[in-house]
């Protein structure tokens, strides 16, 4: 720890601390100190006077921590808010599109729907028609032959009253 700052060194005894300084005072400058030294007096009040002072700055530190400390969690919660807020509106967005492109899409399948209904109903016509005409053409079919069928079942008696063409007059012919 030689190249680090002294206030970053470990803390010694104060008795440890005055008797370094002395020893760092007679190697830099060739002069012994004893420990009742008026310099070594001024050290020790100037210590004292440090040390108020660093407790003070300690206290100041402290609440000025806690005081940070307080907005970054007012601005975290802030923050949480204005996330909530963007994550609501745009989910609120998301529903509102797809709940839109949910109802154009059964508005197409209505209209779709009713297109077929019509054509269905337009087909059913028809068939209704062309059971009718079918049904015109059978009863036609069916009286032409019942009407032969009489006609075969009549035509043995009709050719034995055949009309006799030279004498102008009906004669039976058996």
């Amino acid at each position: 720890m030689e190249n680090s700052p002294p206030f970053l060194e470990t803390p010694l005894e104060p008795e440890d601390e005055t008797q370094r300084l002395i020893g760092e005072v007679a190697k830099r400058h060739g002069i012994v100190l004893g420990s009742g030294d008026p310099l070594c007096v001024v050290l020790t009040v100037l210590e004292l006077f440090l040390n108020r002072y660093l407790t003070r700055l300690d206290g100041m530190f402290q609440a000025h921590q806690a005081v940070s400390f307080e907005a970054m969690d007012r601005s975290s919660d802030a923050a949480k808010t204005i996330a909530e807020q963007l994550i609501t509106g745009a989910a609120h967005y998301h529903v509102k599109t797809a709940r839109a492109a949910v109802e154009e899409l059964a508005a197409a399948l209505a209209q779709a729907a009713a297109a077929e209904r019509a054509r269905i109903e337009r087909l059913a016509k028809d068939a209704r028609r062309l059971i009718w005409i079918g049904g015109l053409v059978w009863a036609a079919i069916l009286s032409v032959a019942a009407g032969m069928a009489v006609g075969a079942w009549l035509a043995p008696a009709a050719s034995s009253r055949a009309p006799n063409t030279q004498s102008g007059s009906y004669t039976l012919l058996r």
